[in-house]
């Protein structure tokens, strides 16, 4: 960072705006002398909005204070006593590739148009998650014609809900017919679901070069089902 005028600013990266109001908050009161306040401890940690690494690496026993004040906010008028936690989960799986039966054919569905949003400022809004209604998809065209998964791209931010998602899929050519009004059948209903708060949902299914690979049966199945399992919304 460095100072230019009355301005802090970041060399070659962003200066949060969030984060910035706290940090300039608590250098403001360390540095006057004319601010009464109690012994104070300052912590700035680096990456909240990527995983809270820097936060992770805090040692037991460095603080000594009883009193949190959280300055994560966009207001320079409130401060939060205490904060809310998160948790991130990695899941990983491992799983064999499949040659593409010959009697199958390629389809690509995506999902787009979504206003997406902040995990934890919007969780509660009822927002569309692009990769739960692909995967309302994905499950339907499994149980339904043997939909089979080769790709999938939902996106990579641990703390913002999915707006776009997209699959390259496979079905037996001899199911076209009936995937294709199934299908359009349920985008329906998903967006009469979503008309209030997602008015601008567009959900694309059309024919692309039949996929190579596709994920062993196994590993899909319960792929999808995880997928289903997770909540759009806080748990208590």
């Amino acid at each position: 960072m460095y100072v230019e005028g009355d301005w802090v600013k970041a060399k070659g990266t962003t200066l949060g705006a969030d984060n910035g109001l706290g940090v300039a908050t608590i250098m403001a009161i360390l540095e006057s002398t004319a601010i009464p306040h109690p012994a104070i401890e300052a912590l700035f940690t680096i990456d909240e909005e990527t995983g809270m690494t820097g936060a992770q690496g805090l040692k037991e026993g460095l603080l000594s204070g009883g009193i949190l004040l959280n300055l994560d906010t966009e207001e320079d008028d409130e401060i939060g006593v205490g904060c809310a936690g998160g948790i991130d989960v990695t899941a990983t799986r491992t799983y064999n590739e499949e040659n593409t039966p010959e009697h199958k054919i390629g389809f690509e569905i995506t999902i787009k148009g979504l206003q997406g949003g902040h995990s934890g400022m919007q969780i509660h809004e009822g927002l569309g998650n692009a990769n739960k209604i692909l995967n309302r998809l994905l499950f339907d065209g499994f149980e339904n014609f043997g939909l089979r998964i080769s790709e999938i791209d939902g996106g990579s931010l641990r703390n913002a809900i999915p707006r776009e998602s997209k699959a390259i899929v496979a079905i037996d050519a001899m199911h076209e017919n009936a995937f294709l009004l199934e299908t359009n059948l349920m985008c329906n209903a998903i967006k009469k679901e979503l008309r209030t708060m997602e008015p601008d949902l567009i959900i694309e299914v059309s024919k692309c070069d039949t996929p190579e690979k596709i994920m062993d049966l196994g590993v899909q199945e319960g792929f999808t089902r995880a997928m289903y399992a997770a909540s759009m919304a806080f748990i208590e």
